[in-house]
Formats: C-alpha cells, sequence, structure tokens
C-alpha cells in the first residue's frame, strides 16, 4: 500500500510491463528493474509463477540478457538491438586505469579491449569543460589502440544504420571478417 493505494512490487511490476511488449521493451524494463534493485531470482520465481500468461516467453528470452550494469534505457536499446542483429555482445561499464590504478575511463560497451562503445546521451556536453575532459579519455583509450564508437538517442531509431555503423567499426578492428 502506497497512501492507501494498493500496488504491485517493482519486480511484479517490471514482469507485466515486459510482458506487455516487444524484446527490446522488455530488455529496457527489465534491466532498469535489476539496475533498482530487482534480483534475477525475483523475476526467475515470477516468470515461473505466470508460466500460463501472455507474453511470458518474451520475458524468459529478455532475462537471459537482462543486465542491471546497462545505466541507461539508451544502453539497453542499444544492447537490444545488438542482440537482434547478432552482433558480438559486449562487456558492460568496463573501466580503463592509469599505471598508478587510477580509473580514467569507465565506458559503456567493451569488445575485447579492441573496441569501445559509448551512448551519449548528450546532456554531459552542455559544458566546454566537459567536452574537453571526454576528448582527453578519448584520447587515452586511442593511445592504446583501442578504437572508439560513439553513438547517440538518434542512431538506434534507424536500427540499420546502427548495427551498419558497429560491422563497420568491428571489421576495422578486425573483429569481424571484412
Amino acid at each position: 500500500m502506497v497512501e492507501g493505494i494498493l500496488t504491485t512490487t517493482l519486480a511484479r511490476t517490471a514482469m507485466d510491463v515486459a510482458r506487455s511488449g516487444s524484446f527490446t521493451e522488455a530488455l529496457v524494463v527489465l534491466d532498469g528493474a535489476l539496475r533498482a534493485g530487482v534480483t534475477i531470482e525475483e523475476l526467475a520465481i515470477l516468470t515461473d509463477r505466470g508460466r500460463r500468461r501472455r507474453g511470458i516467453a518474451l520475458v524468459r528470452q529478455a532475462i537471459t540478457s537482462a543486465d542491471g550494469r546497462s545505466e541507461s534505457a539508451g544502453e539497453s536499446l542499444s544492447r537490444a538491438l545488438m542482440i537482434r542483429a547478432g552482433i558480438p555482445l559486449p562487456d558492460l561499464q568496463v573501466e580503463y586505469r592509469e599505471d598508478d590504478g587510477e580509473v580514467f575511463a569507465r565506458v559503456d560497451f567493451e569488445w575485447g579491449g579492441r573496441v569501445v562503445g559509448e551512448f551519449d546521451g548528450l546532456m554531459k556536453y552542455c559544458d566546454a569543460g566537459d567536452v574537453v575532459a571526454e576528448k582527453r579519455r578519448e584520447d587515452k583509450l586511442r593511445a592504446l589502440g583501442i578504437i572508439v564508437v560513439r553513438w547517440t538517442w538518434d542512431d538506434p531509431r534507424h536500427p540499420d544504420r546502427f548495427i551498419a555503423l558497429l560491422r563497420r567499426t568491428f571489421t576495422a578492428a578486425g573483429l569481424l571478417a571484412a
């Protein structure tokens, strides 16, 4: 009960929303629920209890890919498109460190130390100092021989273009055959 109104748990709400949409929508919702503290075990219990409910097969599929390390809906959307296109799955929120151990970069997506991907919501570039800091961070990654690929909200809205961008990047990095 919240202010006299009967509510469901975060896990149950996420499950109900995930059942009613597409794979992409389910993944975005489940990633968000995991990020907010719901556990895979809670989702598994609800999936088992609702095994006859409409959309449960979709939820089962999305749960296998759900990851609370995805820090935004844009990151989850990007990953859903990667999954649907058969793009190699990245590691998420990988840190790169200076020789003294200090973190100089934490990247949204990382593929084998060869490519990093950044989903940019653009809000972090409102200040010129932020742009300079981001440029320096990216220069340090490139100095390690890492290819940096960036995208914004507009790119996943055009899935074919977004996937082509990733495939070109992976080909340049030697992760995909030309």
